[in-house]
């Protein structure tokens, strides 16, 4: 799983402390998460991407159901402008 996301100018460092908790959390609390992680675009400093390795279909939709990951999506919204999910 890929997901590409921009954050709004001005909120950079908003967005980035919300992304820590999220990234530790969807690390503890998903068994079938085999790779998580946040990493920030060389060329674009309003640019991440976020990156997932899920065991099986039912490690993935633990993930989309994960009170966290809810969370921040949500939190997005108000601090982001581009969102792409690749699978």
């Amino acid at each position: 799983l890929i997901a590409r996301v921009e954050v709004k100018e001005g909120r950079l460092e908003e967005y980035v402390r919300s992304a820590e908790p999220v990234d530790n959390a969807v690390e503890k609390s998903e068994p079938g998460m085999l790779f998580h992680n946040f990493d920030a675009d060389p060329d674009d400093p309003l640019a991440f991407t976020w990156t997932a390795l899920l065991a099986n279909s039912d490690a993935f939709l633990l993930h989309t159901a994960n009170a966290q990951v809810l969370d921040y999506v949500g939190l997005h919204a108000e601090l982001g402008e581009g969102f792409t999910l690749e699978i």
